[in-house]
This record gives structure tokens, C-alpha cells and sequence, in this order.
């Protein structure tokens, strides 16, 4: 039995959460609607950003690690969630075998390296040139790189579902 939301609403409610209702009332929008996937892509990405500060500032502050190399730990391993997360929710790729997600995971990997790369250069410049916190210096990195990962990851998966992978 679907349920419709609002009376304008141009799909039903599946599931009853409050997340899902948010996401069914705001896609019932023509400007959301039209761009759910990347609404979806940097709703996840704040997930992955908010485990990449939280691992940059414990590395830096309370390990007293380089914040250059705390930095490209934090990333890579907040990327790698958004790999898991985009891949099941906003791309929703299936790999066909494991030899073919392991090359998919290993593309993904080359498009965060050289996000990973242009993130610290971007870092270095904004801390060691402009003298921005290093905190605030990554914000605005991370952001300047977001449309970069997220055409390249599109591009990505787009090829692998169009190419049986």
C-alpha cells in the first residue's frame, strides 16, 4: 500500500523514517528532483568529511602528527567510506564479479589520489601562504575538490553499469 506525501508530491513514501520522508518531500521539488544525485552524493560526502576531520584533528592534535600527513591519512580513509556509501546509495553499482569491483574500487582510488594530491597541494597553499588555520584551509580545499570527485565518480560508474562491470 503506497501513501502519497503532500499533495503535490511527484512519488510515494516507501518507508517511514524520518530521513526518508525528508528525501520524498524535498525530491518532490523539480530543483531537487533534477539533481537528487548529487543532493545524495554530498549527503554522503558529509559523512565521509565529517570522520576525515575527526581522524585529521586527533592525528594532528592529540597524536602530533604532521598535519600534511595527517591530512592524507584522514582523506583516504574518509574517501574509502564514501566509496562504500556511494557505491550501495547513490550510484547503486553491483560489481558482477570480484575481479571486475576490485578494477571498479582501483579507479576510484586513482580519481581520490589525485583528489587526495590536489587537496594537500590546495592545503599547503592556503596554510603556508595565506596563514588559514589548517582546519579552515582544509574546509575550503575539500570543497574546491568536491565537483572534481564528483564528476569523475559519476563518470565512473556510469561506465561500469553501461560496460557490465
Amino acid at each position: 500500500m503506497t501513501k502519497h506525501y503532500f499533495n503535490k508530491s511527484l512519488i510515494t513514501l516507501k518507508k517511514e523514517s524520518f530521513i526518508y520522508r525528508l528525501y520524498y518531500y524535498l525530491v518532490s521539488f523539480k530543483l531537487f528532483y533534477d539533481h537528487k544525485t548529487f543532493l545524495k552524493y554530498m549527503a554522503l560526502g558529509i559523512v565521509g568529511t565529517i570522520i576525515d576531520f575527526a581522524l585529521l584533528f586527533a592525528l594532528t592534535d592529540i597524536l602530533g602528527l604532521f598535519y600534511l600527513i595527517s591530512g592524507v591519512i584522514s582523506m583516504i580513509f574518509g574517501l574509502s567510506v564514501n566509496y562504500l556509501l556511494n557505491r550501495k546509495y547513490t550510484f547503486k553499482y553491483s560489481p558482477r564479479s570480484r575481479s571486475k569491483g576490485i578494477t571498479i574500487y582501483t579507479m576510484y582510488v586513482i580519481i581520490a589520489i589525485t583528489s587526495v594530491f590536489f587537496t594537500t597541494v590546495f592545503l599547503f597553499l592556503f596554510v603556508e601562504f595565506l596563514n588559514m588555520n589548517y582546519m579552515i584551509g582544509k574546509a575550503v580545499a575539500s570543497l574546491l575538490m568536491l565537483l572534481y570527485r564528483f564528476i569523475g565518480h559519476k563518470i565512473l560508474f556510469t561506465l561500469a553499469e553501461k560496460y557490465n562491470y
